[in-house]
């Protein structure tokens, strides 16, 4: 398509004169390609979040190797490096019986007072706490440690584990879902608005092939308006969405953030302007050629 500067011109004046001309019906697709956006925005913002607390619940998730009461020390090193051979462990940390003793003492703090006297006679058990690299495979790295000699039992929680990513699927799933169905709402709305811009231009189309114009002199100002609209919807989305995720990030975050963290705003705000850019200009030329090529053949 050789178009020059004026010729783009001219096509930009004509794209914004048939949405003046239209523009109840632009304004209409602006808002639907907005709500679409927003959407799309909240399944980015919200799944990057879940994807980031998910990874702090699983580098915090371990289970604990309790080791039989009196295991020398040359055999604890040796435990580690029967542990370090399990190929999903990812980190080690000893906690020997002297340690998970004063553990209990500051988990009690004040009320500690009947722990007194137990440093002669611990009866808590040394452990290691390990972490594991893909926890979906934590039963079976639970198994493969109680296997080791010398460990007494392997505590998990397979519960906790399963039901967090169940919900991070899920999520992921169900919010995909409701931006796909938006998306395809946005790129059907874009069209019928170019369709109408079609009609109401269809002497001036004729004229124009009578005279020898191309397709794509004619195609060029309704691909304009979709994109015009894309973008006018992409960035007021944009603005909405960095507005509304501000407001609940300081809304939340001040309750959880003695538990996890989540992203701050500006962590977050370019990569939404780029995604919101493109997915406007995708949803604005998809509905403007799908309804220009239902009214002009190539």
């Amino acid at each position: 398509m050789d178009i020059n500067i004026k010729k783009l011109g001219s096509f930009i004046k004509d794209a914004f004169d048939g949405l003046w001309f239209n523009r109840n019906v632009a304004i209409a697709s602006v808002v639907i390609v907005m709500s679409s956006l927003c959407l799309f925005g909240a399944y980015i913002a919200i799944s990057m979040n879940v994807d980031y607390i998910s990874k702090q619940f699983r580098s915090q998730y371990a289970i604990s190797a309790y080791l039989e009461k009196g295991t020398p020390d040359e055999r604890v090193e040796e435990i580690r490096e029967e542990l370090n051979n399990i190929s999903n462990i990812a980190t080690i940390n000893f906690i020997s019986e002297d340690d998970a003793l004063n553990y209990c003492k500051e988990m009690f703090g004040d009320d500690a007072d009947f722990l007194n006297g137990l440093e002669e006679d611990n009866p808590l058990r040394a452990s290691f706490d390990v972490t594991l690299k893909d926890l979906t495979k934590a039963g079976e790295t639970k198994e493969a440690i109680e296997k080791i000699i010398d460990v007494s039992w392997a505590k998990n929680n397979q519960d906790f584990v399963t039901k967090i990513l169940n919900i991070t699927k899920s999520f992921k799933n169900g919010s995909f879902v409701l931006m796909l169905l938006f998306s395809l709402i946005s790129v059907f709305i874009v069209s019928n608005t170019i369709k109408i811009s079609v009609s109401a231009r269809k002497e001036d189309i004729y004229t124009m092939r009578y005279v020898g114009a191309t397709n794509d002199y004619i195609v060029c100002p309704f691909v304009i308006e979709g994109i015009i609209i894309g973008l006018i919807g992409a960035l007021i989305g944009y603005i909405v969405v960095l507005i509304g995720y501000t407001y609940c990030y300081y809304m939340i975050a001040g309750y959880i953030e003695s538990l996890v963290s989540i992203y701050k705003t500006h962590q977050l705000a370019l990569l939404l302007f780029g995604c919101f850019i493109l997915f406007g200009l995708i949803i604005g030329a998809l509905g403007s050629v799908y309804s220009v090529k239902r009214y002009i053949k190539a």
